[in-house]
């Protein structure tokens, strides 16, 4: 159990947004999600942070973390939401070596790869500087709200 919510409930509920994002991304022009899912495990995260809580699902940190680049010259960043154990990662499909998405695992290898860097609070309405995704999270909701959406 993930607090009073089932694994697979957190896992509905993270499909639900990668499903949304990709139904909005290709005419965003908001540099948080134009590229998704490339560059936007950031804003991703707290807006899936967001909808958790939106949904009783508590308790999640936005993980920060980062890995040598597949050249070594340079580092590469990534995001994803964590409690405990529980992985929850809906833009891992930006790297090429990243397992299936939306990721709901239990001490996920692949996020092994990453040094963990930082951890915050994982809802964008908590966070100073992120009121930018006001707009879009309300026209995420809107999708997953909708009585077409519910049948994903």
């Amino acid at each position: 159990m993930v607090g009073t919510k089932s694994a697979r409930y957190v896992a509905a509920r993270a499909l639900e947004m990668r499903h949304a994002l990709e139904l909005i991304c290709k005419d965003s022009t908001s540099s948080a999600i134009a590229q998704f899912p490339k560059g936007c495990a950031i804003s991703a995260s707290l807006m899936l942070g967001a909808w958790f809580v939106d949904h009783s699902i508590d308790g999640f940190d936005l993980v920060a973390g980062c890995r040598p680049s597949d050249s070594d010259s340079e580092w590469v960043t990534h995001h994803w939401l964590s409690r405990g154990d529980l992985i929850v990662d809906i833009t891992a499909d930006q790297f090429g070596d990243a397992p299936l998405v939306p990721i709901v695992e239990i001490d996920s290898a692949w996020h092994d790869s990453f040094t963990p860097t930082g951890l915050e609070r994982s809802d964008f309405r908590r966070i100073n500087g992120a009121s930018h995704l006001s707009d879009i999270y309300a026209l995420l909701v809107g999708i997953m709200n909708a009585p077409s959406h519910a049948a994903i």
